[in-house]
């Protein structure tokens, strides 16, 4: 009983951090990355941009870390959920496992995962439209995924003060 008890309030716990550490990785995004990317693409580099970043991105490694930190942060929430479902706020819970999967909905449903792909890593002949769209929608789609996450972890917290 002791040690389920300490195993949910760890998962609980890991949840929080899990979660505060990908809002953090999303501000993070908006104030540097996302800020350098569209500021290339935007002052006509997209080619100096791509010969920097398709390596990095092509890169397997580089890849299964970034899946492993979003699915795992899913992970950690959902065993966090089946351990403390009838004891903490269950619709925060249930919030921190569905946070990723609402973030990838909104990415894909919106075309802006299109949009990024094309202008970060796609074909020359990309129409400037697109560029431009994803230019315009870069760092406000990332600091709402922030804001969710950050929202979220906020949440979770407020369940344990």
């Amino acid at each position: 009983m002791l040690v389920g008890m300490v195993l949910s309030n760890v998962l609980y716990g890991a949840t929080i951090v899990y979660t505060c550490v990908l809002a953090g990785f999303m501000i993070s995004y908006v104030v540097t990355f996302g800020a350098f990317f569209d500021h290339a693409l935007s002052h006509g580099r997209r080619h100096e941009l791509q010969r920097l970043l398709l390596p990095f991105s092509r890169d397997e490694r580089v890849n299964t870390t970034y899946a492993a930190w979003l699915y795992g942060q899913v992970l950690v929430a959902l065993a966090s959920l089946v351990a403390n479902a009838g004891r903490l706020p269950l619709a925060a819970q249930v919030l921190a496992v569905a946070v990723f999967p609402l973030w990838c909905l909104v990415h894909f449903a919106s075309g802006f995962a299109r949009d990024e792909h094309l202008a970060e890593g796609g074909p020359e002949d990309v129409p400037e439209q697109v560029v431009d769209r994803f230019v315009r929608r870069n760092r406000p789609f990332h600091s709402g995924y922030a804001v969710a996450y950050l929202v979220t972890a906020l949440w979770l917290l407020a369940g344990v003060l």
